[in-house]
């Protein structure tokens, strides 16, 4: 009878670990209570022959963030040069106005990216454009804008792992889980 009561508390001890599975209940969340956003937002357009990929990453409070744009020609696939240019303002206001916080035009690098570092300095909502204005070597009347509204967030990123992601309460009370398993087990025994 204890042996079979002991293979019955191994196969749920092993089998049924859900509530061990402290990392899956757990988010980020940020000071305002909301879900962190860890992922970075990406836009595609396709204007004549070109596509463009712009490249908006999550914004953390005293953080760098590197934005970057793809220019492509869909007739031969290669990288196309252009003129870029990224702008960041306070979401609410027009780009063109005082509030423009950043301005800075991109050139391409040597994998193609047209792409830069943004400190973020601001807790308030950005916005963000890229403006093309032109595309090999020929100037467009209207340039391409690419904008987004970004939130920023105030918590910081953590690149730690699952560590990281669950508090000393969530620690303590699986050690003490596992320690009342193990006196369990050996009472069996």
């Amino acid at each position: 009878m204890k042996h079979f009561l002991a293979v019955i508390i191994f196969v749920a001890v092993t089998s049924l670990t859900g509530c061990m599975m402290m990392g899956g209940m757990m988010h980020k969340m940020d000071d305002d209570g909301h879900k962190e956003m860890s992922e970075k937002l990406i836009k595609e357009v396709e204007i004549n022959d070109y596509r463009i990929t712009a490249e908006f990453p999550a914004l953390f409070y005293k953080s760098d963030a590197l934005f970057g744009i793809k220019i492509y020609s869909l007739k031969d696939s290669m990288t196309s040069t252009a003129s870029v240019r990224l702008m960041i303002s306070e979401f609410g206001h027009e780009i063109h106005s005082d509030a423009v916080q950043f301005d800075r035009d991109l050139y391409k690098d040597s994998d193609g990216n047209y792409s830069t570092t943004y400190l973020v300095k601001t807790k308030k909502d950005i916005k963000v454009s890229y403006l093309i204005s032109e595309l090999e070597d020929v100037v467009l009347k209207k340039p391409v804008e690419i904008e987004a509204q970004l939130s920023i967030h105030t918590a910081h990123k953590q690149h730690g792992g699952w560590m990281h992601d669950i508090g000393p309460y969530a620690i303590i009370g699986g050690v003490v889980m596992l320690t009342m398993m193990v006196f369990m087990v050996g009472r069996v025994f």
